[in-house]
């Protein structure tokens, strides 16, 4: 095996490794979205921060080990079509099956991310449930708590965006 061969597999190892790290952090993320721990989200937060800074920087080492191995097999484009076609068999065995697992985790972490958004965008939309229905009520409304509180004062003010059609 090729020292390119080497540098591209280790670039993608540490890309998938990176991506694992960051479905944990995915998880964690979606347990405190489910507890309502703020300070448990707030962590997590930048600790995916901090993860997606990482896989920035492996994503660029993974491109530049392409890159080296392309160059060094007179290939114009370092995409993984390209190269799959000029590696050897042996090559092709260590190479194909990393790439095959930073797929699944990235699919992974696309299912996981998607399903933090839906949460996120449920909460939203409670929130705003909450704050419509408080502004629209003169009646106490009670917390969660039992303790009652007047609505914002007044009725909201509705925009008839019907009459603005010409």
């Amino acid at each position: 095996m090729s020292p390119a061969v080497g540098d591209f597999a280790a670039a993608l190892d540490e890309q998938v490794d990176l991506q694992e790290e960051l479905l944990g952090v995915t998880a964690r993320l979606r347990r405190a979205l489910v507890e309502g721990d703020p300070s448990g989200l707030a962590a997590a937060t930048r600790e995916a921060e901090a993860r997606l800074h990482a896989l920035n920087l492996a994503e660029r080492r993974r491109e530049r080990a392409a890159g080296e191995l392309a160059l060094g097999r007179g290939l114009d484009s370092a995409g993984w079509g390209e190269l799959r076609e000029a590696l050897a068999d042996e090559e092709l065995d260590v190479i194909e099956p990393r790439v095959d697992a930073l797929e699944n985790v990235v699919r992974r972490l696309e299912l996981a991310n998607a399903v933090n958004g839906r949460m996120i965008r449920h909460e939203m939309d409670r929130v705003d449930f909450s704050i419509r229905l408080a502004g629209a009520t003169e009646s106490p409304i009670y917390s969660a708590q039992g303790a009652s509180s007047q609505g914002a004062g007044g009725t909201p003010l509705m925009l008839n965006t019907l009459s603005l059609i010409h």
